[in-house]
């Protein structure tokens, strides 16, 4: 689910002739108070809903965004899920909140769709909440042609919805019927083949149709004098409302589609699970590691900006104090508080944050550029923990980093005393001095073995 910080991409505009509050303020306001009450069962569910409600308050024009109000719904619809319907809620809302919860916007792929459509008849918070991010993903304008989602990860999520959604009993068509899915068979969502309108009557059977349970499939009857040949099996059908019956049945095509026999595969399901599992994970570490590498780029051109920027000429003065101090850009910077001997410089630096047009905003961008990163980098290092793979990815962000690293430590934070550099988190700060120094020693050894004379004396011819 995207995060509550992203600013709207479609905005609804705002319609002049009402002035009475969108319904939807109250609803989530309704869902805030409600949200501690399940925070044991799903904190996640908890924290997000918690964002919205700040969201809404901080930026009440998101209300309107079509991205925003998906978000909600999908909150809607899992709160429910857990504590019972929310009352109150305007019919009008309620049929838009209902339509939001099983799509995404922009989302094209089919496939996706169809479980989109599923996700209410889903238990698993955990499964759904996977559709909905690849779905979101899939539909996103960041989305690149060649990054949709692939088949194995597609595959893997089909089959935890089929057995997510799966009924919790057969239907009788006879008097022998059966618990299990008969051999070569699989289970058969509403809506497939089967005429929903018209129960076929069987001889000696009532005389009276056969009434329709919605989103079932009713089972079908052979030919008289067939019984003989063709005993009567159960047919086991989706559960849920139409829709998600609809749902289930296009992934039911779909499989058997590309595998008619996928029921009888020998490898366990558990197995072809855990390897889907395991390339969905590798495919979600590759897209956080590709997004620290976008946030990397961002961050130093932010740092490039505020350098080049209204505030260059101070800076100039700080790094010409700096060739001239014998502890260098430290021993300046450190000097730049009040008593201190650079002290005029730090007057200077902050007046010019001040008056100078468009310097405050760059150390803005520069300031949230930075952070950004900090958290991406942080979270790829987890990944390289987790993989084994810390030198690999290191190796990856390594000269980039040392950049960001020697920039930040020569600009002046708001603190008295400090760089920017100073103001990073200690581990975003520890990977950074990594860099710089990998940097260093990769161009040290030979100017060291050229300069360092020899421990004894020449050999003798």
């Amino acid at each position: 689910m995207p995060d509550g910080s992203t600013p709207p991409t479609n905005p609804r505009p705002a319609d002049p002739s009402t002035s009475h509050r969108d319904p939807i303020h109250d609803l989530i306001t309704r869902l805030d108070r409600d949200a501690s009450t399940i925070a044991a069962k799903d904190p996640d569910l908890s924290r997000t809903i918690h964002q919205l409600s700040e969201t809404a308050l901080r930026r009440p024009e998101w209300l309107g965004d079509a991205t925003f109000r998906t978000r909600v719904a999908y909150a809607l619809q899992d709160m429910e899920k857990l504590g019972g319907p929310i009352t109150a809620v305007p019919q009008i809302l309620r049929e838009e909140m209902g339509r939001l919860a099983v799509t995404a916007p922009n989302l094209k792929d089919e496939r996706l769709q169809a479980m989109m459509q599923a996700t209410p008849a889903i238990d698993d918070a955990r499964l759904v909440r996977e559709i909905r991010s690849l779905a979101v993903a899939a539909g996103g304008a960041r989305m690149r042609e060649n990054a949709a989602p692939s088949r194995d990860v597609l595959d893997n999520l089909e089959n935890r919805v089929r057995l997510a959604s799966s009924p919790a009993g057969p239907v009788s068509s006879g008097p022998d019927q059966r618990s299990t899915i008969p051999e070569g068979r699989s289970w058969r969502p509403a809506g497939t083949d089967i005429d929903q309108t018209h129960a076929s009557r069987s001889p000696g059977s009532q005389t009276g149709p056969i009434r329709d349970v919605p989103g079932w499939e009713k089972p079908a009857v052979p030919p008289s004098g067939s019984e003989t040949n063709n005993p009567p099996q159960a047919t086991v059908t989706g559960r849920g409302p139409g829709v998600v019956a609809q749902a289930l049945a296009a992934l039911a095509r779909h499989a058997q589609q590309e595998s008619p026999n996928w029921d009888r595969q020998p490898t366990s399901v558990v197995d072809r699970s855990a390897r889907h599992e395991d390339a969905f994970q590798q495919r979600r570490d590759e897209a956080t590691i590709q997004g620290a590498e976008k946030s990397q780029r961002a961050a130093m051109e932010a740092v490039r900006a505020f350098s080049q920027g209204p505030a260059s000429n101070i800076l100039t003065k700080i790094q010409d104090a700096a060739k001239a101090e014998p502890g260098g850009m430290p021993a300046v910077l450190s000097e730049m508080r009040e008593g201190g001997r650079f002290a005029s410089l730090r007057s200077q630096f902050n007046a010019d944050l001040v008056v100078e047009r468009g310097a405050a905003a760059a150390w803005d961008r520069m300031a949230g550029s930075l952070q950004q990163y900090g958290a991406d980098r942080s979270a790829v290092a987890a990944i390289g923990a987790r993989q084994n793979t810390a030198a690999a990815l290191d190796a990856r962000f390594e000269k980039m980093d040392a950049e960001i690293g020697k920039a930040t430590s020569i600009i002046p934070s708001r603190h008295d005393g400090k760089s920017v550099m100073d103001d990073l988190g200690d581990k975003f700060r520890e990977i950074l001095d990594r860099a710089i120094n990998a940097v260093k020693s990769a161009f040290r050894p030979s100017a060291e073995r050229n300069a360092r004379p020899s421990d004894g004396p020449s050999p003798g011819p």
